[in-house]
Parts: C-alpha cells; sequence; structure tokens
C-alpha cells in the first residue's frame, strides 16, 4: 500500500511566537493520491511553521534552518495523539543517512508494518510524556562498560532516564556516564596510533584526524531492557573534512536521549497500545 498523505484543511489560523512565525491549521484530509479518495479529520490541530529558529547543528556548527517540528510524544495534545483512533496507536519512521539522497517516511497505523525479527522494549509509562525506556549498559568494541545498576534509570525527582527522541541530532548522555564512553573510545583509537584532536565544537567533544580515510570503527551497543541496538559507525561518528572524523555523543544531558544520528537506517515501531519500542536494521534510502 502506497504511504497516506496529507492535505491541510481551509482552517487557518496565523500564529506568531517568540521564535517560530506560521500558521496553525484545525482539521486536514488523510487519503491516497493513486486511488483519489480523501477522508476529512476535523478537530486536529496542527501547526505550520514558516521561520523557526533552532540549532540542529551544521557541519560547520551553525544552525541549519529547519521547517519545524512534529511533535510525536505521548501528551494529549501532540500530532500521534490527536490521531490515535484513525492510526491505532503506531507510528514508525527510518531515517536515512545524511550521506544518502533520498526521503525518510513517517508511516501510521496499518503502514507502520513491524517485523518478527525487530527487537523490542517496553516504554515506561511516565507523567512525562516521553518515551522513556531502560538502558540497563553499554558495550563499546564488544566489551561492556559495566556502569551500575540504575546509572540510566529515571529518578524519583525526574531526572535521569533514557528516552528515544527524533527530534534531537545527537545523542546526549550524563557527564559522569560520557567520560566512561570516551574512555573506552579513547583506548580503542590509541591501539592505531591515533590521538584526539582539539575539541570538536557544538556537535562532538572527542575528534581525530587522519592520513587518510579511517575504516576500522569500532563497535556499539545500546544494552536496554529485552533488547541490545547494535549500531553501526554512521550512527556514532560523523566525517568532517580533511580526513577528521568526530563521535556524535555530547555529555549535555542527566536524561540519555537517543537522538536522529543514532536511529538513521533503523526503522523503529511504536506501538502505543502496548508501549512497546521495536527497532531493526534496514536500508531506509530502498525500503524507508
Amino acid at each position: 500500500m502506497p504511504p497516506r498523505h496529507f492535505n491541510l484543511s481551509d482552517v487557518i489560523i496565523p500564529i506568531v511566537t517568540l521564535k517560530t512565525a506560521g500558521m496553525l491549521v484545525v482539521g486536514f484530509h488523510i487519503g491516497n493520491y493513486a486511488t483519489e479518495h480523501f477522508d476529512g479529520i476535523d478537530g486536529v490541530i496542527f501547526g505550520c511553521a514558516r521561520k523557526t529558529s533552532r540549532n540542529f547543528f551544521g557541519d560547520d556548527g551553525k544552525s541549519v534552518r529547519i521547517a519545524g517540528l512534529l511533535a510525536m510524544d505521548a501528551s494529549p495534545r501532540s500530532f500521534v495523539m490527536q490521531l490515535a483512533r484513525h492510526t491505532q496507536g503506531r507510528f514508525s519512521h527510518c531515517f536515512v543517512p545524511d550521506f544518502a539522497k533520498s526521503t525518510s517516511y513517517l508511516r501510521f497505523g496499518s503502514n507502520a508494518v513491524d517485523n518478527p525479527n525487530y527487537r523490542r522494549t517496553q516504554i515506561i509509562r511516565t507523567p512525562y510524556n516521553l518515551y522513556y525506556v531502560k538502558l540497563n549498559d553499554i558495550s563499546v568494541n564488544g566489551q561492556h562498560l559495566n556502569f551500575a545498576r540504575g546509572t540510566f534509570d529515571l529518578k524519583a525527582n525526574g531526572e535521569g532516564g533514557c528516552i528515544f527522541d527524533s527530534g534531537s541530532t545527537v545523542t546526549a548522555i550524563s557527564p559522569a556516564a560520557y567520560k566512561v564512553v570516551e574512555a573506552a573510545f579513547i583506548n580503542y583509537f590509541t591501539g592505531y596510533g591515533l590521538k584526539p584532536t582539539s575539541k570538536g565544537g557544538k556537535r562532538s567533544q572527542l575528534c581525530y584526524k587522519t592520513r587518510g580515510r579511517f575504516k576500522q570503527f569500532p563497535s556499539m551497543t545500546l544494552h536496554f531492557q529485552g533488547a541490545d541496538l547494535q549500531l553501526e559507525s554512521f550512527n556514532v561518528f560523523y566525517h568532517g573534512s580533511d580526513n577528521e572524523f568526530c563521535l556524535l555523543i555530547m555529555p549535555i544531558a542527566d536524561t540519555t536521549i537517543i537522538g536522529v544520528a543514532m536511529q538513521m537506517d533503523l526503522r523503529v515501531v511504536y506501538d502505543l497500545n502496548n508501549w512497546v519500542i521495536s527497532f531493526g536494521r534496514e536500508r531506509c534510502a530502498y525500503r524507508a
């Protein structure tokens, strides 16, 4: 079945905030261009930004202009929750790597196809409406870093925890956990005679320069409750100019945030009826 498409309805309300200007749409049509059948959906508030300011870190560390953010969390006013009765509480995405010139798709309902071979982990219900999961440990180059039990758990005061987030570019972890992860990577690259360069700026704090294109990257695995996520090198490092590569993890949050970079070429399926996240490796440029 081809992807379903959205047409905006004719109820448009201009909006202006400190960092966003655009319009607010109430109701739209959903359907299939192939069959030319569209159904109206009323009472759904849908924002369309025309001017947005947010730093999404280009290769040069400067801000990248974006069209806006689509709220897909579990709050009542999020796009996915407003459409829950039309989508069976299911949606999925498969982010194309930034080096592939293709389109990523957001799928809903029966189009958000699961796979029996996908890994599954439970979404932890919280008052914060984010997709918290239980992260037990991290491995680098096949070696568990042996974080203490509960290191990545959500605390009673709301701090900590681990979330899947499609609105963040890089992955963020606590400064204390970052030091352990960074040390593991430094130890690995030292074996190849590589030394860290100066800090990489807004998108990374660990960078290396090589004489040629380096290919011997270590593996990295996130050990969730009931599911391991094995990452590709492009999920963990980005390549800059002059044979430079940098770590796509930042020590900027108490909450561990699994950002878009770590979700590239990974189909992630959200089942909000059973509160489960499923994920599996895909070539998203060909099977988005």
